[in-house]
């Protein structure tokens, strides 16, 4: 049998499917999910910061947020011309990562700017909420307690199983439904790890490896070395 480590890293290509109607909506998102659906036509607050594990879905609601408005995504090359120039090409932006952007004075000037001009408004991610990022910059981290700041917490039963086949069928894989759940019962509740096993199921199905029981327990087995 391939070995796990190869089935887990071996990369294929695939279209991810960001439209709202395919978000799965669980405890673990339901307060982030109804706050970005309404924000800012209700909440006008101008900040908003989602964090979470990688793979819990900040990616996704940023691209439902995106498709509600004309949003500009900052991106690192950005951060190199004046914030102030970017600010003036929209109204709507998103910066994704935040809490790994070096740059913490243009991010300093860039929340001056929007606060400035009062209807901008700026959605960011990270996988740890402002409180507990390594910031230097004292008066950006006043800035980021402006922030709306709302977690995505680990998946219920509900939301892995949503996760996991959502993954796949992006990558065209079908797996049967007994296999999913045996999987699911018996690995961590964390998305690294589905997102792990989504990925050596669709590896083994796409070398034509027939998938059983008995090959799912010889690959939990693996994992557990």
């Amino acid at each position: 049998m391939t070995s796990l480590k190869r089935l887990a890293c071996l990369g294929l290509e695939f279209q991810t499917d960001y439209r709202v109607a395919v978000f799965h909506v669980g405890p673990c998102n339901v307060e982030a999910y109804n706050w970005l659906i309404r924000w800012p036509s209700e909440f006008k607050i101008q900040f908003t910061c989602i964090f979470g594990a990688s793979g819990s879905g900040k990616t996704h609601l940023s691209h439902i947020w995106a498709q509600r408005y004309t949003c500009i995504w900052i991106t690192p090359e950005m951060m190199l011309c004046p914030a102030q120039d970017i600010a003036s090409m929209g109204d709507y932006f998103i910066l994704d990562n935040a809490d790994h952007v070096r740059n913490e004075t243009w991010l300093f000037h860039f929340f001056n700017i929007l606060q400035g001009a009062e209807y901008k408004f700026l959605l960011l991610t990270a996988e740890k909420p402002p409180s507990r990022w390594s910031i230097v910059l004292p008066d950006l981290k006043s800035r980021l307690n402006l922030c709306q700041t709302l977690g995505l917490y680990l998946p219920d039963d509900a939301t892995c199983l949503a996760v996991f086949n959502k993954i796949i069928r992006n990558k065209g894989v079908v797996l049967k439904t007994r296999y999913v759940h045996y999987i699911l019962s018996r690995i961590d509740r964390s998305y690294a790890s589905i997102f792990m096993w989504a990925r050596i199921c669709e590896n083994l199905l796409k070398s034509d490896q027939e998938i059983s029981f008995s090959v799912v327990n010889q690959l939990l087995a693996s994992s557990a070395h």
